[in-house]
This record gives C-alpha cells, structure tokens and sequence, in this order.
C-alpha cells in the first residue's frame, strides 16, 4: 500500500526551542505536548522535519525497496596467454 501524499506529523505544542515536526512518534526528541497536523500545513508554518525522524523515515524506504539481484555469472572463455587458470572479462 503507498504512503499517503500528506501524512499526518507531530508538532510540538510549544515550538519556542525547536522549529520541527516529528514524523514518528517512537523519536526520543519528541516533546511531550503535540498535535496532529499534515505535512504541507507544518511545512507553511516554518517547521522542518526532526533530523532523527528523516533518518528513521529513510531506512525504513530503504528497507521497503524491492531488492534487485544481479547474478553474477562468470565467463568459460580463457585467455590466450596460456594460463588457463585466468578468465578474460
């Protein structure tokens, strides 16, 4: 299922020491006091996303992406320098 456009973030009640929105509620800089906002609403406001929260939010899109494997095939075609242990890439 696809993320939403404009999920909903965690911004702190009282925003005097820290300009930031909170993406995840597990984030241990996460104040005591927030409110449920959208994304673009805290963005238009002068909040930025919490540094600890992007790179949770990074590893978790890495984590979700299809893995892509490439086989690794190795070539029979030796060289013609009369070592046959070699293989020409």
């Amino acid at each position: 299922m696809p993320t939403p456009r404009n999920p909903t973030v965690h911004v702190p009640v009282v925003a005097d020491t820290e300009h930031v929105f909170h993406t995840t509620t597990r984030c241990p800089r996460i104040p005591l006091a927030t409110e449920p906002m959208t994304r673009s609403a805290a963005r238009r406001g002068g909040l930025v996303e919490c540094p600890r929260c992007f790179e949770t939010r990074m590893q978790r899109l890495e984590r979700d992406q299809p893995r892509v494997t490439a086989s690794m095939e190795r070539s029979t075609t030796t060289s013609t320098s009369g070592f046959s242990h070699f293989v020409v890439e």
